[in-house]
């Protein structure tokens, strides 16, 4: 399994899921809030850090 192909899987399945709820009938109004959803703004990029207190457990 590809981490990366799954978050993308997850974010267009969740797009299609907010989109359906959304009929917006001012044009100008729509247009932005497509732009929004398109740029990502419910979905930012992943947060990926590392943990420099991390030890590992040993038995």
């Amino acid at each position: 399994m590809n981490v990366f192909d799954l978050n993308s899987r997850l974010i267009e399945d969740y797009s299609s899921y907010i989109r359906s709820f959304i009929q917006i009938r001012d044009e100008r109004i729509n247009q932005f809030t497509q732009e929004c959803l398109d740029h990502g703004l419910l979905w930012p990029e992943p947060l990926i850090q590392l943990n420099p207190s991390f030890q590992l457990f040993q038995l």
